[in-house]
């Protein structure tokens, strides 16, 4: 009767053994892997937020090349843009005048 529950003792020692080196490999391959769920789940994490800054991107491009196709078609956009810079036509003069600090 001794054995019996020495060896009915080892084998659930060797059931628990078995399954936390069970668990262990799991939580391993879950967690820590390079294939773990943490990682991929920071890694699509960081292609969505890619993809955002992709879209913003397109975006700012296509607005930017309207604007540089008007630039070169219109004539009177140029000047208008060249001339929020401070540039003028030879011959021009420009007249500045100072605001006055009570006046709207």
């Amino acid at each position: 009767m001794n054995r019996r529950k020495k060896k009915n003792l080892l084998e659930q020692i060797g059931k628990y053994i078995f399954f936390l080196f069970l668990a262990l490999f799991m939580l391993y391959f879950l967690f820590i892997d390079d294939y773990g769920f943490i990682k991929k789940s920071g890694a699509h994490k960081k292609i969505k937020n890619i993809k955002r800054k992709i879209t913003l991107k397109q975006d700012q491009n296509e607005m930017l090349s309207a604007e540089n196709k008007e630039l070169k078609t219109n004539p009177d956009k140029w000047e208008e843009e060249a001339r929020k810079i401070g540039m003028i036509r030879k011959g021009e003069k420009i007249y500045r005048f100072k605001k006055e600090k009570g006046s709207n």
